[in-house]
């Protein structure tokens, strides 16, 4: 029997929960021990296209950023042909898909980031200067109140009023009229 790591529970029904977590315990401790001897038996640079291969489990994705504890799975759709790019680069880079799409985002924030920072900057100040020349909005409240001047009369959702010579029945329905007239 297998027991997936990070598994609360298992189909077998004859194994106590508690021999499933020393099993999942003892494969993560076989998982972390084969990763380590896996990069101890790798050289500690590679002369990849010039370029020193990182450490994968030692240092952050992205220097000065984070700790591999602090790194969250995401799911991501990519283009098919874009899956392929990276699978090409991973294999002769040897760096890793993850640490290639952590550099390719981080590259594109920081080039994107004072994009959009310039354009809000802009619009920010486009606003502040709309606003420094009406600062009690005066001259849009009174384009609004010109604007419904304008249509008086005709507007259909005003609607009209109309009346209606209807003949008084009694006294009842005399004083329920002067009391709709007064108001």
């Amino acid at each position: 029997m297998t027991v997936k790591a990070g598994a609360t529970h298992t189909a077998d029904p004859e194994i106590s929960p508690e021999a499933a977590d020393i099993a999942r315990r003892r494969s993560q401790k076989l998982q972390a021990a084969a990763a380590k001897a896996h990069e101890e038996a790798r050289p500690a640079s590679d002369s990849v296209l010039g370029t020193p291969r990182q450490r994968v489990r030692d240092e952050p994705a992205l220097p000065g950023k984070t700790t591999s504890a602090e790194v969250r799975a995401t799911t991501l759709r990519l283009d098919p042909e874009l899956q392929r790019g990276l699978e090409m680069l991973r294999e002769i880079t040897k760096v890793p898909m993850n640490r290639l799409v952590n550099e390719a985002v981080d590259a594109y924030v920081k080039k994107r980031s004072p994009e959009v920072a310039t354009g809000l900057g802009g619009m920010l100040s486009k606003l502040e200067a709309y606003r420094q020349k009406d600062p009690e909005f005066d001259l849009a409240i009174r384009q609004v109140a010109d604007a419904e001047v304008g249509v008086i009369g005709t507007d259909p959702a005003e609607g009209q009023a109309h009346t209606l010579d209807v003949p008084v029945a009694g006294p009842t329905h005399r004083m329920v009229r002067g009391l709709l007239s007064q108001s």
